[in-house]
């Protein structure tokens, strides 16, 4: 298991608004629940000093996500 840590980004500033720290048992389990709590926000993904995934905010409307 290792500490995980999603930092939600501002769209604008790329400043850090808030963060949620978790355990999971691998990379994949922890992308798995970034994507569950993220939501349209810019999120970056961090086991300690490492990197491990960022998505870019989503500016779609309602509609567009209905349609998917």
């Amino acid at each position: 298991m290792a500490w995980y840590r999603l930092y939600f980004m501002d769209a604008f500033s790329d400043h850090i608004h808030k963060f949620h720290e978790y355990e999971a048992a691998d990379d994949e389990t922890a992308i798995s629940a970034a994507n569950d709590w993220r939501g349209q926000s810019r999120c970056e993904l961090w086991s300690g000093r490492r990197k491990v995934k960022s998505w870019p905010p989503s500016f779609d409307t309602p509609d567009e996500q209905a349609a998917e």
